[in-house]
């Protein structure tokens, strides 16, 4: 269960008064909808049938960034 351990993003957006799922660096903005709950369902199944792609070898993997982020405090260098 390769999504499971993929960063999911979800965020409101006033704009359009819902909220937006993504996954980066898999997926941008992918689905939205009324609750975060809901978002949160659709971005899973989004970001586990696009893993499974991946490790299907049907798509290729993401690039990742090639600085390295501890993943805390919104992406501060770790050197």
């Amino acid at each position: 269960m390769a999504a499971a351990r993929h960063p999911h993003l979800i965020e409101w957006d006033p704009a359009d008064d819902c909220y937006i799922g993504s996954a980066p660096p898999l997926v941008g903005q992918c689905c939205h909808g009324a609750t975060e709950v809901g978002v949160a369902r659709q971005l899973s199944a989004i970001v586990e049938d696009l893993c499974e792609d991946v490790i299907d070898g049907k798509i290729p993997a993401p690039a990742l960034p090639k600085e390295n982020y501890s993943g805390v405090g919104g992406g501060l260098r770790v050197t």
